[in-house]
C-alpha cells in the first residue's frame, strides 16, 4: 500500500497539529535513525527498559542476527505519519527507551498499528523498567489496514514510562506515530517537542579549548556591609557584585545562559544564580553544585549540591574521597520566574575547620556547574574542567577583595638532584611576600612515595617586602617515579600564610628497568637504561644481579657506556629458581668516578603453558613470546553455540564476567573459548555471593585460555590492593590489575601508593546520557581524549600498558555511529592504547558491529609498529588549525615509518604535517593504509584533508641508510 492511501476513517483527522499536547515519546514515528538500521531511542529486544544493552545473549546466534536484518526493519514504503514506519516480527518487539514522567498523573498511550494477516494478536504495555513485568498490557486485535490503539494509565505511578509493542502471533507487525501523552483520552498525534532536535545540524564542538586551558578568576570587591535577605530575589546589593558565566564542561560557549554572582563578608559567602529554561525542562532532573576548596590545595574541598524544587544535599572529599555522612550549614532559597528560575545561598565560613588556620583568606578556589538534561550540551561549568567536576585543580579563583592578588604565595615548585648516587633531592620554590613589610616565614615540607615513609624538613624564609625569593627544601632520599610535596608557610604568628600540595615526577640522573614484567625461560634480559648524567661519555656501566636481602652478587657485567644507547643485554645465567631478583646498576665516568647509580627487579617464575607478559618498553602485551592486543567485547557468561558465533564476529578476544558463574560454569565457559582460539580476560571482581577472586583464579590455572584479570572494578576501598596482591599471586603469569571510573582512578592516582596493578584501566562511556532529541555528537566525548591522556601520562612514567573500555551497545538513545567509534578507536590508539574492551555486550546495529571489526583489523596491520622499541617520532604542523584539530602517533620499524593521524573537530580539515624527522626533509610517497591510494611528502610536510572524526593512516618507506 502506498504511503500516501490510509485507508481508515478519521486517521488525517486524528493527525493534525494540536500543540496544547506534549508527546512524551521521542521518536515516535520512527523518522529518525543515528545508525541507519535501528531507530532512535528504540530496540527490538532486552528486558530493561532504561536503556538498549546490546543483543541479549539468547540472541547470539546466525539464524537470530540473520532474522534481525529482516524482521526488525524500518520501512519507507508504508506509514501513518512521516515517511518510515516500523516493521517486525516474532521474536522482536518494538520496546521504547523509558523517559521521564511526573507520577501519579493520567497518561494514555495511543500507536497506529496494522498487520500482515486479519486479527493478528499483539500486545500493548506500559513499562516501567523491567519489560518481563510491565505495569500494565492490553491485548489487541490488529487489522491489516492501520488503525489506532490505546492504552490508558489512571493515576500511573511512577516517574519512568516506556511503551512496548509485542507481537504475539506470526506474521508482520508494522507501528507508526507512538504517542504518551496526559490524559485518559488519546488526542491527535504530534511529535514529541524533542524531535526537532534530531534534524539540528552538527554543531561545532569543543573548537578553540583544550586541556591545559586556564582557570577563571573573578575579584569579588569590598565585603557588603549588609548581607542580603536569602529568599531568591535579586537585591540591590546583587547588581554591583561581579558576574560570571557557565559555558560547556569543556569551556565552550553554552546555549543555555547560566549567571553567577558572587559576594562576601567576614562570616559567609553568598551566592545568586540566574538559570534560564530555554528548553522549558521545569526543573526536571536539573541540580545546580557548588564547589568550595579554601586551602586552595585540593583536600578538602566541599560540594554543594541543590536543584530547582529547593531540595539540597552536600559532601566534603577528602583526598578524592567523598564523605557521604558529613553534614554542612547552609541556606538556599529557589524561586521560579518566567523563562527559568533564581537562587540564593548562604554558606557560613566558619564550619569549616581549615578556616580558623588560615592567617588571612584572600582567596577560596570555587566551581560552580549545572546538569541540564535538555542540553544540548547536558554539563555546564564556570571553569573548564578536563573531564568531570571534580577536579580542585581546575577550580577557578575567588579573590575576596578588590585585588586580585595574595600576601603570600608559592609557585615553581621542583625537585633537582643534590647526589645521583645516594638518590637526594631537593625542594626548590619561589616564596613571593606581596605586603609592604619584610617577612619571615617558617616553611613545613613533607614528601611520601610509594614505597617510603613521610619525610619532613623546616626552613625559615626571609622576604623582603614586595618581592620573592627562592627557598630549598635540601636532601630528600626518593627512589621511586614520583613523590608528594606538600608545603606549608607559617607567618610569625604561626597561621598558615600559604599552602602547596601536588606531585612530581622524580628527576633521576639515571633509571633502569627490564623489558619483561617477569623471565622464565630467557637465556637474556633486556635492559633498557635512560641517564641524564652529565660527563657518561667515555665511563662504564656495571650491571649486577642480587637477591635481597643476601648481599652476594650471582652475576656482573660491564659495558662500555654510550649516552646514546638505550639497552644493554643482561645473562641470566644464574636466576634458576622463581625469586624477585634485584638488578642493581652504577655509572662510573671516564676518570672512575661513580656519578650515578639506579635499581630495578627483575622476576623469575617457573615456565608455564600461558605466559602473558608486560613489555616495558612498547607497554604492550606478550603472550607466549608474541605481541597482542586484546580488541572485542564484554559478554555474559555463553554457552557453546554463543560463543561459536562469537568467533564469527572476527574477534580473537573476549571479557566474560566471571563472578556471575560458579566454579564449573566458569571451567566450561574457558574450556570452549580456548577450544575456538579465543584469549580471554576474565572479570571475575568481589562480590558477595562469589567466591574470593584469588581463589577463583587459582583454581582456574590450569586454562589456557584467559590472558588477564579484574578482580576489582570500580572501588576505592583500602583493601584493593590486598585484593589485586592476592589475585596476581594465584596466577601470577596473567596481566592483573583493577578497573576504574574517572572519579575512582583520580583517587588511586592522588595516593603515592595507588599506582600499582600490572595495568591501568578506566572506562569511560561519554555518548550514553545524550539528550533528547539530539543524536549529534557533544563535546563530552572528548572527556574520553582526556582520559586517555591522562593514563597515558602515568602509564608512560610506570611503565604499563593502557586498557580502556569503551561505548559498543549500552546507550539510552542510540549506539556510537561509525563515525564516533572511528574517533573513540584511533584517539585511543595515539594515546598508546594497547588493549580495548567494548562494554554492554555485541551492539545491536550492524553498522556499530562491522566498523569495530573493521577497526579490529585496521589495528592487526598496524600491531608491528605499535610495539616497536623505537621512540616516538616527532611530528609537527604546518599551522595552528592543524595543531589544534589533529592528534597524532609516528612510529618507526627498521626503515618504515607509520604515521596514524585522527581529526579531533566536526568539521572537514586541511591539515599540514610536518614530517621531517621521518623525512630528513626529502621527499616521498606516503601510502594512505585502508584507502588504497598515496599522497605526497614534498619538502616534509604532508597536506591532507580529513572528513569530521576521520582518521588517515600513512605508511612511508625511506632507504636504509648504510651502516
Amino acid at each position: 500500500m502506498k504511503k500516501c492511501m490510509i485507508a481508515i476513517a478519521g486517521v488525517l483527522g486524528m493527525l493534525a497539529p494540536a500543540s496544547e499536547v506534549e508527546n512524551y515519546q521521542v521518536n515516535g514515528s520512527f523518522e529518525y535513525a543515528a545508525n541507519p538500521d535501528i531507530p532512535d531511542c528504540w530496540t527490538p529486544f532486552g528486558r530493561h527498559a532504561r536503556s538498549a544493552i546490546g543483543v541479549p545473549p539468547e540472541f547470539l546466534s546466525k539464524e537470530n542476527i540473520e532474522a534481525l536484518v529482516n524482521r526488525f526493519v524500518i520501512d519507507e514504503t508504508t506509514s501513518v505519519h512521516g515517511k518510515k514506519s516500523l516493521r517486525t516480527e516474532a521474536p522482536f518487539f518494538i520496546g521504547g527507551i523509558s523517559g521521564n514522567v511526573e507520577p501519579n498523573r493520567d497518561y494514555t498511550i495511543s500507536v497506529y498499528l496494522k498487520s500482515s494477516r486479519p486479527n493478528m494478536a499483539a500486545e500493548l504495555s506500559a513499562v516501567t523498567n523491567d519489560r518481563q513485568n510491565p505495569y500494565r498490557s492490553k491485548r489487541l486485535d490488529v487489522s491489516t489496514e492501520w488503525t489506532r490503539y490505546e492504552l490508558n494509565l489512571p493515576r500511573y505511578p511512577h516517574n519512568k514510562l516506556a511503551v512496548l509493542i509485542t507481537p504475539l502471533d506470526t506474521g508482520k507487525l508494522w507501528a507508526d506515530a507512538v504517542q504518551v501523552e496526559e490524559g485518559l483520552k488519546a488526542t491527535a498525534f504530534v511529535p514529541s517537542k524533542f524531535d526537532a532536535g534530531f534534524t539540528r545540524p552538527q554543531p561545532r564542538i569543543h573548537i578553540g579549548t583544550g586541556r591545559n586551558q586556564k582557570t577563571p578568576s573573578v575579584t569579588l570587591g569590598k565585603a557588603l556591609a549588609k548581607p542580603p535577605v536569602i529568599d531568591g530575589v535579586m537585591d540591590d546589593c546583587w547588581k554591583s557584585a561581579p558576574e560570571m558565566t557557565m559555558n560547556t564542561i569543556m569551556g565552550a560557549p553554552s546555549e543555555v545562559p547560566t549567571r553567577i554572582r558572587a559576594a562576601w563578608d567576614k562570616e559567609n559567602l553568598y551566592l545568586f544564580f540566574d538559570c534560564s529554561d530555554p528548553a522549558g525542562n521545569n526543573g526536571k532532573g536539573e541540580s545546580m553544585e557548588i564547589f568550595l576548596d579554601l586551602p586552595g590545595i585540593g583536600s578538602p574541598y566541599y560540594q554543594f549540591i541543590f536543584d530547582p524544587k529547593g531540595r539540597k544535599r552536600n559532601y566534603r572529599v577528602l583526598d578524592g574521597k567523598h564523605e557521604w555522612t558529613w553534614q554542612g550549614d547552609w541556606q538556599l532559597a529557589v524561586r521560579p520566574r518566567t523563562g527559568g528560575w533564581t537562587a540564593e545561598v548562604v554558606i557560613p565560613l566558619k564550619q569549616f575547620a581549615e578556616f580558623s588556620e588560615i592567617d588571612c583568606l584572600e582567596k577560596v578556589k570555587m566551581n560552580f556547574a549545572r546538569n541540564y538534561p535538555p542540553g544540548p550540551e547536558i554539563h555546564l561549568s564556570w571553569a573548564p574542567v578536563n573531564i568531570t567536576f571534580l577536579e580542585p585543580e581546575k577550580f577557578g579563583t575567588v579573590y575576596l577583595g578588590e585585588k586580585a592578588s595574595e600576601t603570600t604565595s608559592v609557585s615553581a615548585v621542583k625537585l633537582t638532584p643534590s647526589d645521583a648516587v645516594d638518590h637526594l633531592f631537593s625542594i626548590r620554590f619561589n616564596l613571593s611576600n606581596n605586603s609592604p613589610e619584610e617577612r619571615t616565614y617558617t616553611v613545613f615540607g613533607t614528601l611520601e612515595t610509594a614505597t617510603q615513609t613521610v619525610q619532613s624538613k623546616t626552613i625559615r624564609v626571609k622576604v623582603p617586602a614586595g618581592s620573592g625569593t627562592e627557598a630549598v627544601l635540601p636532601n630528600f632520599k626518593i627512589a621511586d617515579s614520583r613523590a608528594r610535596i606538600g608545603l606549608a608557610v607559617l607567618n610569625e604568628a604561626g597561621k598558615t600564610a600559604a599552602q602547596w600540595r601536588g606531585y612530581l615526577d622524580t628527576p633521576h640522573v639515571l633509571e633502569i628497568f627490564s623489558e619483561y614484567s617477569y623471565y622464565t625461560h630467557e637465556k637474556t634480559a633486556r635492559i633498557a637504561v635512560n641517564s641524564a648524567a652529565p660527563e657518561s661519555k667515555g665511563g662504564k656501566l656495571v650491571l649486577s644481579l642480587v637477591l635481597e636481602p643476601l648481599p652476594a652478587v650471582l652475576e656482573k657485567r660491564e659495558y662500555p657506556f654510550d649516552p646514546a644507547k638505550r639497552f644493554y643485554e643482561f645473562p641470566l645465567n644464574r636466576p634458576a629458581k622463581s625469586h624477585t631478583y634485584t638488578i642493581r646498576a652504577e655509572l662510573f665516568d671516564a676518570a672512575g668516578k661513580k656519578t650515578a647509580a639506579s635499581r630495578c627487579d627483575l622476576l623469575k617464575l617457573d615456565p608455564h603453558h600461558t605466559e602473558v607478559k608486560v613489555n616495558r618498553i612498547s607497554r604492550g602485551m606478550y603472550v607466549n613470546g608474541k605481541p597482542y592486543i586484546p580488541y572485542g567485547y564484554q559478554v555474559w557468561l555463553l554457552n557453546e553455540q554463543q560463543l561459536g558465533f562469537y568467533k564469527t564476529l572476527g574477534h580473537d578476544y573476549i571479557c566474560y564476567t566471571g563472578h556471575w558463574g560458579d566454579l564449573e560454569t566458569n571451567r566450561k565457559f574457558l574450556s570452549v573459548c580456548e577450544r575456538l582460539g579465543l584469549k580471554v580476560m576474565n572479570f571475575y571482581a568481589v562480590r558477595p555471593n562469589a567466591e574470593a577472586p584469588a581463589k577463583m583464579l587459582g583454581l582456574l590455572k590450569d586454562s589456557r585460555a584467559p590472558v588477564a584479570a579484574i578482580p576489582v572494578d570500580e572501588c576505592v576501598d583500602h583493601l584493593v590492593p590486598r585484593v589485586i596482591s592476592e589475585s596476581k599471586c594465584a596466577n601470577p603469569y596473567l596481566v592483573t590489575y583493577r578497573n576504574d571510573n574517572i572519579a575512582g582512578y583520580r583517587y588511586w592516582r592522588n595516593r603515592p601508593d595507588g599506582l600499582f596493578g600490572d595495568a591501568f584501566s578506566i572506562d569511560r562511556y561519554p555518548l550514553i546520557l545524550l539528550p533528547k532529541g539530539l543524536p549529534q555528537t557533544p563535546s563530552m566525548i572528548y572527556s574520553f581524549e582526556r582520559v586517555l591522556e591522562l593514563l597515558d601520562e602515568d602509564c608512560r612514567r610506570e611503565r604499563k600498558p593502557l586498557f580502556i573500555w569503551m561505548q559498543a551497545a549500552e546507550a539510552q538513545s542510540k549506539e556510537p555511529t561509525r563515525d564516533e567509534l572511528v574517533f573513540l578507536h584511533y584517539i585511543a590508539v595515539v594515546n598508546h592504547c594497547m588493549g580495548f574492551t567494548y562494554f554492554g555486550g555485541v551492539p545491536i546495529s550492524r553498522y556499530a558491529r562491522e566498523t569495530i571489526l573493521r577497526l579490529d583489523r585496521e589495528l592487526k596491520t598496524i600491531q608491528p609498529f605499535l610495539f616497536s622499541p623505537e621512540d616516538d617520532v616527532n611530528t609537527g604542523f604546518t599551522d595552528e588549525a592543524s595543531r589544534d584539530g589533529l592528534r597524532v602517533l609516528a612510529k618507526k620499524l627498521e626503515n618504515e615509518f607509520l604515521v596514524i593521524c585522527i581529526n579531533r573537530t566536526t568539521d572537514s580539515l586541511k591539515a599540514g604535517l610536518a614530517l621531517r624527522a621521518v623525512t630528513g626533509g626529502k621527499d616521498a610517497q606516503a601510502e594512505v593504509l585502508f584507502e588504497g591510494r598515496k599522497v605526497p611528502v614534498r619538502n616534509g610536510v604532508l597536506q591532507d584533508t580529513f572528513p569530521s572524526f576521520g582518521r588517515h593512516v600513512y605508511r612511508i618507506a625511506m632507504p636504509k641508510q648504510a651502516k
